[in-house]
Order: structure tokens, then sequence, then C-alpha cells
């Protein structure tokens, strides 16, 4: 891919995105941790979709070999997955809009609070410009739409995983 391509996705200098996102009070961290694909990793991946669930799994096992992924489908899975996992998880990718949450940030939120340190990677099939603030403003390390490729969805997981905040 082009490094324009890369430039709009992952901010490597200040752009007009980014510092209209600044007026709202987010900072984009790049720090300089680095994951390897030989290094140990454990994900949580939560979707109500079975094909996503299974998909995403097979991208992550394949990109980290040495990792485990801990898979659920409902609220109720993604929080039991988080209470008993959520302090070794790396990084957790959930689904916005699930069944058995109220409101669609309700959950995140939730998860959020309970564990500070894990990383959560947002997943949606509802691209809305509101949503992806609202995920951040509750403290998600970024934002996937579901209508993304697979090349530029790993590139946000190992971003993501690297300290970044990923903005589509």
């Amino acid at each position: 891919q082009s490094p324009r391509r890369l430039r709009k996705h992952f901010f490597p200098v200040p752009s007009a995105f980014e510092w209209y996102w600044a007026l709202f009070g987010y900072t984009l961290s790049r720090t300089t941790n680095s994951h390897l694909p030989g290094v140990t990793m454990q994900f949580i991946l939560v979707d109500d979709h079975a094909l996503i669930v299974q998909a995403l799994s097979a991208l992550l096992k394949a990109k980290y070999p040495a990792s485990t992924v801990l898979t659920g489908a409902s609220a109720d899975q993604a929080r039991a997955l988080v209470a008993e996992h959520g302090s070794d998880t790396d990084l957790m990718i959930l689904d916005l809009n699930m069944p058995g949450v109220t409101q669609t940030t309700d959950l995140l939120e939730e998860l959020v609070q309970s564990g500070p340190a894990m990383k959560i990677l947002v997943l949606s099939g509802v691209l809305d410009p509101r949503n992806i603030m609202r995920v951040l403003q509750l403290g998600a390390a970024g934002f996937v739409p579901k209508s993304l490729d697979t090349d530029m969805l790993t590139n946000a997981i190992d971003f993501v995983l690297k300290g970044g905040v990923f903005i589509p």
C-alpha cells in the first residue's frame, strides 16, 4: 500500500484529521512497544456472528501463531471472559452491537471500567462518526469497521498493540 494510504490511518505526522480530534481532547499515542508474531499473546474476541468470530480467530492465529484466542458471542460471555482473563489479555476485539445490551456502548463502558489496563478495539458494521467519537471517549483503543480489508485490519491490530489509537 502506498505511504499516503497508511498515513491516512496511522498518522505518522500530525494531520488535519489528527488536529481535528485533538480539538475534542483526543491524543493519538505513538509508543514503540512492539509485539512480534512469535510472541505469546492473548486475545478476547466477542461477536454475535459465528462467521466473524471464526474468520477473525483464524486471522489472529495466522498472524500470531503462539497466541491464544478466547471467544464469546454475547455480552454475558464478554463479561465472563474479561472477569476471568482480562488481566492477562493483550487485546479485546468487541462487536459494538450485540444481543443483551440495551445501549450499544453500555457494554464497552462496563468493560473499560472493570479492566482498564486491557486494550479494546471496537468492531462494528455501522460507520457512524458519533459512534466512533463515543467509543473513543469511553476509552476504546480504536474503532474498526467490518468493511475493512484483512490487511488493514491486521495493521490496525498491530498499531493498537503498539499503543496507538486506530481511527478509520
